[in-house]
């Protein structure tokens, strides 16, 4: 009787503690479950909707492009794709043959490759002594960097100085004016710096014992190993200089020297129309396309050039956003 007591009592026992340690098991394993139930249907959501998002994207940029290689009976029969059935490099041959691309490409090739350069620079020289612990009125200069991110004296005061500076003319200086006034930029100095933290304390150190000044240290050891910055810093440049058209609207006053983007500017302002300098009737080339075609061409370059250095613009966006 006892013994039979005693195996009762103790079976109660048990299960009086191991079923609530069950049911909070069969709860966490349940939770669990429909967080990861949960996890998949926000992923397939957020999948579509970014689907859906890049869709709406690329869809103005592929309907570009083919309606640059679209003739006029495409365009025309087109239902909001236009699908290039008469392949046809009219247009971008009416654009080369203007004569005013081809120099337009050049000169904004040279801008944005020696304004790249030059920003680089400058931007440099201007971010690596904010590195410096010891540095006087550190705290004064930053500021005033960042004060100017927010405030600024407007576009009419930095036109005043540009042109007081000698760069508004009809003379090939005023390409100078578009590279010199925007060589330096806050968030790139800001973005700059934070890369140049990260280089090890110890590098400095080592070139400094070495006998090494602040100039060779820079160019020779801080900026290779801050090269994700740097690329990121000159893609920022490039991508500046070579899609700016106001101010080289304001600053160069010869056609001979207009940039790409000032130049497409002008041509997709004027349709083409049929006379002097237009395409021959018989070519079936439409304005549309001319100016598809214009589009494609200032941008390609970019394209082009956006694969090589992806990986440091993506490492340089997201260190120099989280450092410092």
């Amino acid at each position: 009787m006892n013994e039979n007591y005693l195996v009762e009592e103790v079976s109660a026992c048990e299960e009086s503690v191991t079923e609530p340690l069950v049911s909070e098991l069969r709860k966490k394993k349940k939770s669990k479950l429909q967080k990861a139930r949960e996890g998949k249907v926000f992923k397939w959501v957020n999948g579509a909707l970014m689907a859906l998002f890049a869709l709406f994207c690329l869809y103005p940029f592929v309907n570009v492009v083919l309606t640059s290689f679209a003739s006029f009976g495409d365009y025309v029969n087109s239902n909001g794709l236009v699908i290039p059935y008469h392949f046809t490099f009219g247009a971008y041959s009416y654009m080369f043959s203007i004569g005013r691309i081809p120099k337009g490409f050049l000169i904004t090739f040279c801008v944005s490759f020696i304004g790249a350069i030059v920003n680089v620079v400058m931007v440099s020289l201007a971010a690596y002594p904010l590195t410096k612990s010891d540095l006087p009125g550190k705290k004064i200069i930053s500021f005033f960097i960042v004060f100017t991110m927010f405030f600024g004296g407007g576009l009419i005061p930095q036109y005043l100085i540009i042109r007081g500076l000698g760069f508004v003319n009809k003379n090939f200086s005023s390409l100078f004016g578009l590279v010199l006034p925007f060589c330096l930029n806050a968030f790139n100095i800001i973005i700059l710096r934070n890369f140049f933290r990260t280089v090890p304390e110890s590098v400095i150190e080592s070139a400094e014992i070495d006998g090494a000044g602040e100039f060779r240290i820079l160019f020779q050891f801080v900026m290779p190993l801050a090269m994700s910055g740097i690329v990121t810093i000159a893609l920022f440049s490039v991508v500046g200089y070579w899609n700016d058209w106001f101010w080289p609207m304001l600053i160069v006053r010869n056609t001979e020297y207009y940039t790409l983007a000032l130049v497409l500017r002008e041509l997709l302002a004027q349709p083409v129309q049929p006379g002097v300098g237009s395409p021959p009737p018989d070519s079936q080339l439409l304005t549309e396309a001319s100016e598809a075609a214009a589009i494609v061409i200032s941008i390609l370059p970019l394209i082009i050039i956006y694969p090589f250095v992806q990986k440091f613009f993506e490492k340089g966006i997201i260190l120099g956003a989280v450092k410092g």
